[in-house]
């Protein structure tokens, strides 16, 4: 059976409560460190994820968010993790995303690669996100 998640339910499952409904593609737990960015899984390449391009003049507030979340991680020293999600489970219901997936998972990554103002970060491990929920819940128990 497929678990579903809405925005809202996946971030607060793990402990990382979003800005905004609409435009949030990631969060930040502050307590514990840590950034968590949602990527689609067609961003995956090899070992590597693709996560932000930096574009001139492009204020949008999700793009905004990203940076800041990016700046936690870059210069801050919080650990960087991504949800990924499939592209093709995914439906848009009233700017609610919708995810069904039984093999939803969380990567633990590495440091942060910057070219040509695209930002990708190096896949270390893959981990589930119910698996992710009892490793950071019990680091900070």
């Amino acid at each position: 059976m497929a678990i579903t998640y809405n925005n809202t339910d996946l971030f607060k499952f793990v402990g990382f409560p979003l800005v905004n409904l609409n435009w949030s593609w990631g969060a930040v737990n502050h307590e514990k460190k840590q950034v968590l960015l949602r990527c689609w899984d067609i961003e995956i390449q090899k070992k590597s994820v693709y996560i932000f391009e930096e574009t001139d003049g492009d204020e949008r507030l999700g793009q905004n968010e990203r940076r800041k979340q990016l700046n936690f991680v870059l210069n801050d020293g919080y650990e960087l993790f991504i949800a990924i999600i499939d592209k093709d489970k995914v439906k848009s219901t009233e700017a609610k995303w919708v995810i069904k997936n039984t093999r939803q998972f969380v990567m633990s990554t590495d440091k942060i690669c910057i070219e040509n103002g695209k930002f990708y970060t190096n896949i270390i491990d893959r981990i589930s996100l119910r698996d992710f929920k009892k490793q950071t819940e019990s680091q900070y128990a």
